[in-house]
C-alpha cells in the first residue's frame, strides 16, 4: 500500500506557511521543521520516496543533468518513481530566465496558463517533461515555484 506523500508534504508545507503568517521564529520553528522532516521521512521509509525539506532543502540526488535547475531557495525537495520535484521562492525574473535557459536546451513549451500573477508552464524535450506553476506574494514580491520533472512515457 502507497503511503500518503502528497499529503504529508502538504501538510508540512501548511505548517511553514502558517509560520510565517503568525511570525514564529528561532527555535521554535527549527524545531518544528526539525519534526515535519523526521515525519516525512519515517513515513516514506522503504517507499522509494526521497524528500529534503528546508534549511539546506537542495536538488534530489539523480536530478537529470539535461535539466537546468533554477536560482532560488529550495524549501522541499523530492525523488520518487524517476520523478522528482523542486518547491521553491525566486524572484518572478529567475522564473522567466529559467524558461528560457530550457527553451535554449531543446525544450519545448506544450502548455502556457498565466491567471492573474500565477502562472502554468509544461515544457518537453525526448526525455524529460517539466511542469512549472508559480505564483506571487503580494507582501514579498517574491514568487513561489513548483517545479515537477518527470520522465516522458
Amino acid at each position: 500500500m502507497r503511503k500518503p506523500v502528497l499529503t504529508i508534504a502538504t501538510g508540512a508545507l501548511l505548517a511553514f506557511a502558517a509560520l510565517g503568517l503568525t511570525g514564529c521564529a528561532g527555535q521554535i520553528e527549527s524545531a518544528i521543521r526539525q519534526g515535519a522532516e523526521n515525519a516525512i521521512e519515517d513515513a516514506t521509509k522503504d517507499s522509494g520516496v526521497d524528500v529534503d525539506l528546508g534549511g539546506g532543502a537542495g536538488v534530489p540526488d539523480g536530478w537529470p543533468a539535461s535539466v537546468p535547475v533554477p536560482a532560488g531557495e529550495i524549501v522541499l525537495s523530492g525523488s520518487a518513481e524517476g520523478g522528482f520535484t523542486l518547491m521553491m521562492t525566486a524572484e518572478a525574473s529567475d522564473i522567466e530566465a529559467i524558461i528560457e535557459e530550457m527553451k535554449s536546451a531543446g525544450f519545448e513549451e506544450q502548455s502556457n496558463i498565466a491567471v492573474d500573477k500565477g502562472r502554468m508552464i509544461v515544457l518537453q524535450n525526448a526525455e524529460w517533461s517539466v511542469g512549472l506553476v508559480s505564483g506571487e506574494d503580494a507582501e514579498t514580491g517574491k514568487s513561489s515555484l513548483m517545479y515537477t520533472v518527470s520522465p516522458v512515457k
